[in-house]
Parts: structure tokens; C-alpha cells; sequence
């Protein structure tokens, strides 16, 4: 008998004898209980965790956590093994040495470096007596794709503001966990599928004011590995402005910058006067997104969208002004991404206070 989980086992055996009134004796029959105990000789305790490159395919590391209970102690072995994505040993490929290719971190943890990764695949660890543990390293994952729509959206083909818009996911292959960021600064929402191929799955979410915003949807594997798409959403008339009144210069990383907030457009130039009406800054919008995990704030370039930084009370040069007021105009001048003509421009202004 094999793979008999832990736990006690009575067995009894008895002679072959055909006497037809045979007695049960010392002779003839041996009764007895056995124990099964859990083999905990090698036992992977954390892991794999597998860096980026092997998640689009190329040379890359992974670590792992393999614990030897053994009382030699002895040395241990590795192998990579790809198993073509079924549970049927005789498809598994030939056993890929990778002792030469393993460092030991600590008392447990080692790093492994992977020439070629497989799609689907296996790390098998032995001792030198025989003891083995495996554990899976898939890499696969699949095409992430949703779709969008919503009640005024099916009748018009327009979404209105502070209308729930409902987020179909339709992925396709293989995935453990989907995120959906709605690219309004709002929490992502993470949902963790049960299984491995995809399903629909939706989410509904509303867009406090017009604008076009960029909702991303990433879907992960089981190792971490992730892919993500992007599909732009108009909402009401497409675009939208808001500029606060008011902004505190002083390098506590907190409203440090005067800049509108907005949505929509695909250029958008923002001007600040003094006083006296003198062009002090000037500023034209940059692709990308606000970084406000930076301090001070700056633009990241794979952000979607358009974003200004803003003024932080100098001159455009970074120079500080001759004199100070507390009060200043900013005037702002944009063309919309969904513009009803191709001569509309969206012009703000207005009066803001600069505290000290």
C-alpha cells in the first residue's frame, strides 16, 4: 500500500491454510498496529516568489524557503521540471539540474536562478538520501479585457455623472485575482476567483463629475504575476475643472502646489498673474498622472491622462518673486478630448490666496 495518510492502522495476517474449522493461533495468525506519521523531512515553508523578468518569460530569480528535518542534514538538490500544464507525470519534461544555479541566502531560504522558465512547471527538492518535496511555479496567464455600460449608456450612448456604470470583466485564460482601479483616485476594488480559468465577473461604480477617466483592470496569477488593460470612459459632457482658492507654500509636502484639478483634455495651458496682472508662471499640461507619494509632487510619465504640477509660489525659472501678495489670478485655456467642434476651447479663470 502507498500514500497512506497519518494515522494508526490495525492489519492482521493469517496463514493459507484450508482446514475448514481452522482456530485462530500464534501459529497462524499475526495481528499488530502500525503508525503512519506525517513526513515532514523536507518541507517548503514559504514560497516560490518569483521576480519580474520570469514573468514575461525571460532568465530571472526565485526564492524559496525549503526546511530539511533530516538528521544528517544533508545537502539538497534541486530541479525544475516543466509539467506542459497536466497532472499526467509522463508528460513531464526532463528534470532541469539547477544546483549550480542556487544560492544559499540563509539557514533556509535560497535563490535560484531560471535560464528558461516554463509556462507550466514544478521545483522538486531532494535530499541525498531520496526525501523530495515538490512545489508548483506556473507562470501562465491570461488576456485581460471588460467591457463597460450602464441604463443611460444603453439608451443614449452617454453616461451621465453620479450614474452607477456596471464593469464586466470577459478575460480570458488563466488568473487567481482581478483589480480594478476606475482611475478617479476612488479604492481600487480586488476580487480573488476561485478557479484558474475565467468567469464574468462585475463591479459597478459611479463618477462623482464629468470627464474622461481611465479605468484599468489587472489580473494576477497565483505567483504574482500580473497584466493589465486600459479602456477611457467618457462621462457627461467629458471634461471637467476644479481649482481650489487657496495653497500653503511651505515645503511641508502638504498643498505645496497650486494646480486645477481636471479631466478630459488633451492639452491645457494654466498661467498665473500677480496683482499688478504680470505673467509669473506658466505651465503646459504633460502626459502622465499627479505623484503625490513623492515629496515634493511629481509627474509620472506612465500615468494616464494629462496632469500640471503646479505652482509652488516662485517664478517659472524657480526664482522667488521681488515682492509678495497674498492674492493672485490664474487663468486656464484647454481643448477638450470630446469637443463638439473643432474650434471649442475651455477657458477658467479666477482669483486665489497664497498663506504663509
Amino acid at each position: 500500500m502507498n500514500d497512506l495518510p497519518a494515522g494508526l492502522y490495525r492489519y492482521t495476517i493469517r496463514s493459507g491454510d484450508n482446514c475448514p474449522n481452522s482456530v485462530d493461533t500464534a501459529f497462524n495468525l499475526l495481528r499488530d498496529v502500525i503508525s503512519v506519521d506525517d513526513d515532514n523531512t523536507l518541507v517548503v515553508t514559504d514560497g516560490p516568489y518569483v521576480d519580474s523578468k520570469l514573468c514575461e518569460g525571460l532568465p530571472g530569480l526565485l526564492i524559496v524557503d525549503a526546511v530539511n528535518n533530516s538528521e544528517s542534514n544533508s545537502n539538497l538538490n534541486f530541479f525544475y521540471i516543466d509539467t506542459k500544464g497536466t497532472d499526467d507525470l509522463l508528460d513531464d519534461g526532463i528534470p532541469v539540474t539547477l544546483n549550480g544555479n542556487t544560492t544559499k541566502l540563509d539557514e533556509d531560504t535560497y535563490q535560484i536562478l531560471i535560464d528558461t522558465p516554463f509556462e507550466y512547471g514544478k521545483i522538486v527538492i531532494t535530499t541525498d538520501e531520496g526525501c523530495g518535496v515538490e512545489t508548483e511555479f506556473n507562470l501562465a496567464l491570461g488576456d485581460p479585457y471588460f467591457s463597460f455600460t450602464s441604463p443611460s449608456f444603453e439608451e443614449v450612448n452617454e453616461i451621465q455623472a453620479r450614474e452607477n456604470v456596471t464593469f464586466i470583466d470577459e478575460s480570458e485564460g488563466e488568473f487567481s485575482k482581478l483589480e480594478w482601479n476606475f482611475g478617479d483616485n476612488s479604492e481600487p476594488i480586488i476580487i480573488n476567483i476561485s478557479g484558474t480559468t475565467s468567469g464574468v465577473t462585475q463591479v459597478t461604480h459611479a463618477y462623482g463629475n464629468s470627464g474622461t477617466y481611465y479605468p484599468t483592470l489587472t489580473i494576477y496569477n497565483e505567483i504574482g504575476c500580473f497584466t493589465t488593460v486600459t479602456n477611457p470612459i467618457t462621462i457627461g459632457r467629458g471634461y471637467s475643472i476644479y481649482t481650489p482658492n487657496v495653497f500653503t507654500p511651505n515645503n511641508d509636502c502638504l498643498n505645496d502646489f497650486f494646480r486645477p484639478l481636471f479631466t478630459g483634455f488633451e492639452s491645457l495651458t494654466f498661467n498665473i498673474y500677480d496683482s499688478n496682472g504680470n505673467l509669473i508662471y506658466t505651465e503646459n499640461s504633460q502626459d502622465g498622472s499627479i505623484n503625490r507619494s513623492d515629496c515634493p509632487n511629481t509627474i509620472d510619465s506612465s500615468g494616464n491622462g494629462k496632469a500640471i504640477l503646479g505652482w509652488n509660489g516662485k517664478r517659472s525659472d524657480g526664482s522667488a518673486l521681488d515682492s509678495f501678495t497674498p492674492f493672485y489670478t490664474y487663468s486656464i485655456r484647454g481643448i477638450p478630448l470630446n469637443r463638439v467642434n473643432d474650434d471649442q476651447v475651455i477657458e477658467r479663470s479666477g482669483i486665489f490666496t497664497v498663506l504663509k
